[in-house]
């Protein structure tokens, strides 16, 4: 029996506060064709500067709702927390993600830039929908876990937790390496500002 929940334990520890990892980050290496850069007007880079402003806005509105609930979980495996309190705040960031999930579904975006812009801007929305929709899906298995005290169930979380994760700073990765090759700030802020034509803008 001792045995039997040491095991338990073991599984709850590695689920919740993570085990070796020979996982690397994805490195984004495309870059943007020299005459695609050419055509962006500064009209076109202010449709990028608010397009990328909207998506981390939309991150930030559920942000500290699902930061907050990984640390109840954890409290909850250490026996400091009660499992009514847990599947409250379980319940609450899958609605914030859910919220998320539709906001950017709203988000179109922008159109008539050159190709290599408005694909990668489509892939970064892409990777941003994927990443919420496996953070849903670790908060089922979180609930499952608070029901059933399963430890499958909480590797489940930690997997899709991992999975979501690594799909949001890509998609992050991917705004970070479209704003660059259009020679705009790289922050989060996604503010206005006035920026020198290209030498070789023809468009409107």
């Amino acid at each position: 029996m001792i045995r039997t929940k040491g095991v338990f334990l073991a599984i709850l520890s590695l689920a919740i506060f993570g085990c070796p990892s020979d996982k690397t980050e994805t490195p984004v290496t495309a870059t943007a064709p020299p005459e695609q850069v050419k055509l962006l007007s500064q009209a076109d880079k202010e449709k990028i500067m608010a397009f990328n402003k909207e998506l981390f806005d939309i991150e930030n509105l559920s942000k500290k709702t699902l930061s907050l609930v990984g640390d109840e979980i954890k409290l909850f495996v250490k026996g400091q927390k009660d499992s009514v309190d847990v599947a409250s705040f379980v319940e609450k960031a899958k609605s914030e993600a859910g919220k998320s999930m539709d906001n950017l579904l709203k988000e179109a975006v922008p159109g008539k830039l050159p190709p290599w812009f408005n694909q990668n801007l489509a892939e970064a929305k892409k990777g941003f929908l994927d990443g919420y929709r496996a953070k849903v899906e670790s908060f089922a298995a979180v609930k499952r876990f608070v029901d059933e005290k399963s430890p499958a169930a909480l590797l489940e979380y930690k997997q899709k937790e991992d999975q979501s994760n690594k799909l949001l700073q890509d998609a992050r990765s991917k705004l970070t390496l479209v704003l660059a090759a259009a020679g705009l700030p790289t922050g989060k802020t996604g503010t206005s500002e006035k920026f020198e034509k290209n030498p070789g803008e023809s468009r409107q």
